[in-house]
């Protein structure tokens, strides 16, 4: 499955001659859930269950890779944002990312700009903001500096961005980084 990843993100990325469209990252932002009812001709490139897909993306989310293609969805295939944000269940995609952004001194500066913007689209979006304040997690299990017992996810959202932040500071000093990480927190 990795290797498979690698394939679709190297096919989907790459751009032969210029003013050539790429037809797998056409097919990728072309994509429609099987699951729904269309009531009009669309042009779908092909037809894919989103739940089942994002019930793996949320299991796997857990590299480089699997966040670009995250990110690769969000931006470009307006369905599976919509359905991305449409879902009650956020904690199953947030807090493998979340953990990820946690350990941020464990990913290269690539791999924390995809995740800050990930939530940063995503906190683009109102429901979304509210879902996430009014989500509950139980025991943050990674979360080290402190126990949390029973925190909103949007809470949690929030620390994980401050000691991003904090890490930024410290360490990296970019000063996109540092916006990114602010402009989510200003959507929170």
């Amino acid at each position: 499955a990795h290797l498979s990843l690698h394939l679709l993100l190297l096919l989907t990325n790459y751009f032969g001659q210029k003013g050539q469209r790429n037809p797998f990252h056409f097919s990728l932002t072309c994509m429609g859930n099987e699951r729904e009812r269309y009531t009009e001709e669309s042009d779908f490139s092909f037809l894919l269950n989103f739940n089942i897909f994002y019930n793996t993306l949320c299991r796997e989310l857990n590299d480089d890779e699997s966040t670009l293609l995250l990110y690769l969805l969000l931006h470009g295939n307006p369905r599976m944002c919509a359905f991305i944000l449409s879902r009650t269940d956020l904690e199953h995609l947030l807090l493998p990312l979340l953990k990820l952004l946690y350990n941020t001194e464990k990913r290269n500066q690539h791999h924390i700009y995809m995740l800050l913007i990930v939530l940063l689209i995503l906190s683009q979006d109102d429901q979304f903001n509210r879902a996430v304040h009014e989500t509950m997690v139980e025991q943050v299990a990674w979360f080290s500096e402190r126990s949390l017992g029973r925190i909103s996810l949007g809470s949690l959202l929030v620390l994980v961005i401050i000691r991003t932040l904090h890490y930024n500071m410290t360490h990296m000093r970019d000063k996109y980084l540092h916006t990114n990480c602010l402009a989510a927190l200003a959507n929170m």
